[in-house]
């Protein structure tokens, strides 16, 4: 209760100047420095604590929010974020990873990017060894698409079994092999390629003494 300087008494009502400043995070409206507001207190879905996401773009009252592909972010239910909206690069348009090479009608200087291989389609990319369209393993190429050595099992069954065909080193020790023989050199082939050697030798230097006198003007 209050009285005037008149007594006129009555009831004081006092109001916070917070009270209609203040808005609450989560009531669907965007108000003073909030970036967004989605109408819910979640984290992760884009608008956290009235603050937009990396890699998130939000819009209306309340805020929907998406990610935004080709912003070098991974958010949320992108596979991948490679800074473009190309695809056939290894990332697509939408930001899912592109297993597949690119077709022909894709220019060369996108499908020339690396793509990440697929074990198991039947075509061999980027570091694989083989691609027999499968993922199994003791068929000559692994799981993980690589060349198969060939097991101690396979190598027992095979040399178990009878063969027809006689191997190399018994056809090797039945026929003589031919000896090379050193060619021997006549002392007068040596004599006669000593000759041929001083003779040039001789010639070039008579020749440089040549020039070397045209050059001194005699």
């Amino acid at each position: 209760m209050f009285c005037d300087v008149n007594c006129q008494c009555g009831t004081l009502v006092v109001q916070s100047p917070l009270s209609s400043s203040v808005s609450p995070c989560g009531n669907g409206t965007i108000d003073q420095a909030e970036q967004c507001d989605d109408g819910n207190s979640a984290s992760g879905d884009g608008c956290t604590s009235c603050i937009r996401d990396k890699g998130w773009d939000c819009a209306g009252q309340p805020s929907r929010c998406q990610t935004v592909c080709g912003d070098f972010i991974v958010a949320m239910a992108e596979e991948c974020d490679d800074g473009n909206l190309i695809g056939w690069d290894g990332c697509s348009a939408t930001c899912t990873v592109e297993y597949a090479a690119a077709p022909s009608s894709v220019p060369s200087f996108i499908s020339s990017r690396p793509v990440f291989p697929v074990c198991g389609n039947g075509i061999i990319e980027a570091d694989e060894q083989c691609d027999d369209g499968d993922t199994d393993s003791d068929d000559g190429c692994s799981a993980t698409c690589l060349i198969e050595k060939a097991t101690s099992s396979s190598s027992v069954s095979s040399s178990s079994a009878p063969s027809l065909i006689p191997s190399s080193s018994s056809i090797s020790s039945a026929i003589p092999m031919p000896v090379a023989e050193t060619p021997t050199r006549s002392p007068w082939m040596l004599w006669g390629l000593l000759g041929i050697i001083v003779f040039v030798v001789g010639f070039a230097v008579t020749i440089f003494l040549k020039k070397l006198r045209e050059a001194k003007g005699e």
